[in-house]
């Protein structure tokens, strides 16, 4: 295959990841797109693609505005994907934090990025209050149920910091989605931070075309 083959099959593909999520929802409904074994948890293409809609719906109803950058703090996969998703149906940028990160590098990382939320649960009460005044204006906060691999019965105050709380499987079932947005192919989908071996971490800005080239070849080589 040559590189313009390559350029107009991914063309033909679609460029944006929503897009291909709601395609998968109205092809295969009640298809399982996510099973995570650490709780033994399954959602289907429809089911996911319903929880991120309404997490979008509930950001934006929290006063996130689309175009602003949402960072995620958590050890817990299936709260990332679908934090991500929902970021990005909100038409916000997905910030991720490595979670090994504390004081002047988590610090250093939320006073550059500028999120306008922060996705993270309980188990990083301890470190966020370190940098508490770098911390944005809301915290999503997933807090894990009893039962579940990531529970440790930590919990978040009530208040902290002046920042608005906001409860991660509420904003899942947000009785709103979101409006459509059509982003681009140009259009920025992340924020990545490099590993600041020989400085400061830097934000490395990533699109969606960034995303469908780097599922390509997976894709190409992978049955329906």
């Amino acid at each position: 295959m040559t590189p313009e083959q390559a350029f107009a099959e991914m063309v033909a593909q679609g460029d944006i990841a929503t897009d291909k999520l709601a395609e998968c929802a109205r092809r295969w409904p009640n298809k399982v797109f996510v099973h995570y074994g650490e709780d033994g948890v399954q959602l289907t293409f429809a089911q996911f693609a319903d929880m991120t809609d309404r997490f979008a719906g509930g950001l934006l109803a929290a006063g996130v505005k689309p175009g602003d950058a949402v960072s995620v703090l958590t050890r817990n996969s299936l709260v990332s994907a679908l934090a991500m998703f929902g970021i990005w149906r909100a038409g916000c940028l997905f910030a991720p934090i490595n979670f090994n990160f504390k004081g002047p590098q988590l610090s250093y990382q939320l006073a550059d990025t500028k999120p306008a939320a922060l996705v993270t649960d309980p188990a990083f009460l301890e470190i966020l209050t370190e940098v508490a005044d770098a911390c944005p204006p809301r915290l999503v906060i997933h807090t894990p149920k009893s039962g579940d691999h990531d529970h440790t019965g930590a919990t978040f105050p009530p208040a902290f910091n002046k920042a608005i709380l906001l409860d991660f499987a509420a904003l899942c079932a947000h009785r709103d989605k979101a409006p459509p947005v059509s982003p681009g192919p140009f259009d920025l989908a992340n924020i990545v931070y490099t590993s600041g071996t020989t400085g400061p971490s830097k934000g490395v800005l990533q699109n969606f075309r960034w995303i469908n080239q780097y599922t390509f070849f997976l894709r190409a080589f992978a049955s329906e």
